[in-house]
């Protein structure tokens, strides 16, 4: 799997961080023939940049969201309570994944993973900004979403348009995840699950 592209973190592009394309995929070895095991899964190395030297990744705690980092008192809350950054590899307090250097991915057993998809069906979806979204878990992983590039041209010029749908990879059956948006909250928010087509 291909690391996302710096060239793609501008105005015209992704804005200020990678693009989703990369960094939200998910493999499932339907049969065993591809990772040894039926049910076996890739998924993305999405934390790829985090907390790096070259800020122009726009990656790391501190584009975490406002709101997970303020208690309702006021108080600062630590990024440090999120300590597994990018898609949750955790289950039962044990890691599920292991990163395999050949695919640049990780490889998970014994877990099942879904795409949840997440839009926003306000009237301003396409020009307000929510990303980055932020899925934690009560766990301490912590996922950012920055939602897909923009593709419209007005006028010979990208329109600066993106939707706000968001495609985040999560664990079944985990009870407690948290979502949460870069800016003011959606008023009407569609989310729906997709399953592996076989």
């Amino acid at each position: 799997m291909n690391k996302p592209s710096l060239g793609f973190v501008n105005s015209a592009d992704c804005v200020d961080m990678p693009c989703d394309a990369k960094k939200k995929v998910l493999i499932v070895d339907t049969d065993g023939t591809t990772l040894g095991k039926a049910g076996d899964t890739l998924t993305s190395f999405s934390e790829f940049e985090w907390d790096s030297e070259d800020q122009r990744w726009g990656m790391g705690d501190y584009r975490l969201p406002n709101q997970m980092t303020t208690a309702m008192d006021g108080s600062a809350v630590k990024p440090s309570n999120w300590p597994n950054k990018g898609i949750d590899r955790t289950l039962n307090g044990k890691q599920v994944c292991e990163f395999n250097t050949g695919y640049n991915m990780y490889k998970c057993s014994g877990v099942t993973y879904k795409m949840l998809i997440i839009e926003s069906m306000d009237g301003d979806t396409e020009v307000r900004r929510l990303s980055p979204v932020a899925l934690a878990t009560d766990d301490g992983s912590v996922d950012l979403i920055n939602g897909p590039m923009d593709h419209g041209w007005c006028g010979g010029y990208t329109c600066q348009q993106r939707i706000s749908t968001f495609y985040a990879l999560v664990i079944v059956g985990r009870s407690t995840t948290l979502l949460h948006f870069h800016s003011a909250a959606v008023n009407e928010i569609h989310a729906a699950g997709c399953c592996c087509w076989r």
